[in-house]
């Protein structure tokens, strides 16, 4: 679905420009998209997905972006006791889960995801001074985002073995 929301989000021109999260107008090569694409905000029919609700966060991003957003949520990249404590059991092999996704979205070559993958972690950061969020919350956000930059750090080498 995501392939197919980028397919029909090009060549569209929104009435205005002003977004939440974004103090630009769409730049060369970015699409509006959903902003905030992942398992909570996807409705199942049947156990497949059909549509995307919650669009507040929606606006202008580079696809690879946003399809490596969405693999943060939907693969879901983590530490492994991120996952046990998400209740994965077994930890599933979240390299292999990648691959997967990404072949199924139809990237032409899969190891562009990966510094997408930084990137889009970055962005998220960004993002933060955008939330009504207190110090405090702010501090555990960027923390989160650390761990998760200093996992994909280390599991970059794996990563990129399987894809």
């Amino acid at each position: 679905m995501v392939r197919q929301l980028h397919e029909a989000a090009r060549g569209y021109v929104p009435a205005h420009t002003e977004f939440r999260f974004h103090p630009y107008p769409p730049r060369v090569g970015e699409i509006d998209s959903h902003g905030d694409l992942g398992p909570w905000n996807t409705v199942y029919r049947n156990g497949l997905p059909v549509a995307f609700i919650d669009w507040d966060a929606a606006g202008p991003i580079d696809p690879l972006l946003d399809l490596a957003a969405a693999a943060w949520a939907f693969v879901p990249l983590a530490p492994p006791e991120q996952l046990r404590e998400a209740g994965f059991s077994p930890v599933p092999d979240v390299p292999a889960r990648l691959r997967l996704f990404v072949d199924a979205y139809g990237l032409g070559d899969r190891h562009t995801i990966l510094p997408a993958l930084h990137r889009c972690k970055l962005l998220a950061v960004e993002r933060i001074n955008y939330h009504p969020i207190n110090i405090a919350g702010a501090a555990d956000a960027l923390e989160h985002h650390a761990r998760e930059l200093r996992w994909l750090h280390a599991a970059a080498p794996a990563i990129g073995r399987a894809l």
